[in-house]
């Protein structure tokens, strides 16, 4: 097997959470490594101040 580690941040805006903006580049991102063939092996979140930071694993047979 194959594992890949994706991470990234997102802060929160005036105007805009930052738990939306997560999920949105999340789901890009997923929508990507399946159409790749990548399985999705383990998904972390830690919140830092206005920032949540997010590591996920991706394996592929």
């Amino acid at each position: 097997m194959i594992y890949e580690i994706e991470a990234f941040d997102e802060d929160a805006g005036f105007f805009s959470n930052a738990n939306d903006k997560l999920a949105k580049e999340f789901n890009k991102i997923a929508k990507k490594r399946v159409n790749d063939g990548w399985t999705l092996h383990s998904y972390d979140t830690v919140g830092q101040g206005k920032t949540i930071y997010c590591t996920s694993v991706w394996y592929k047979e």
